[in-house]
């Protein structure tokens, strides 16, 4: 985690992920935060990424679901297993909470 460069969270909860520090994430393409709460360790992931007006963040791929949160804004997210079957949604999208 330390090796991703952005702020990590710790403790028993978060109280306002709107009010948790980002900072530029170089993977992501975005500003980001990860969240690693107590008792969750090696069982959950969870991060925050803030996506700027008329931005997006780089591809990435995942070995297992994930669940996204939004937060704040509106945009669109593309998905899909190869590049011939992606798929497009509308919709709320600026700063995200992401739980693996």
């Amino acid at each position: 985690m330390h090796d991703e460069g952005i702020p990590i969270h710790g403790g028993y909860f978060v109280a306002d992920v709107r009010a948790v520090e980002v900072k530029p994430w170089k993977r992501l393409g975005a500003k980001g935060a990860l969240i690693d709460l107590e008792g969750a360790e090696a069982t959950d992931g969870a991060y925050l990424v803030e996506i700027g007006a008329g931005a997006g963040t780089n591809p990435q791929r995942y070995m297992f679901e994930e669940s996204i949160y939004v937060l704040d804004g509106e945009g669109e997210t593309r998905f899909g297993m190869r590049t011939d079957q992606k798929q497009t949604f509308n919709g709320r999208r600026v700063r995200c909470f992401h739980h693996r």
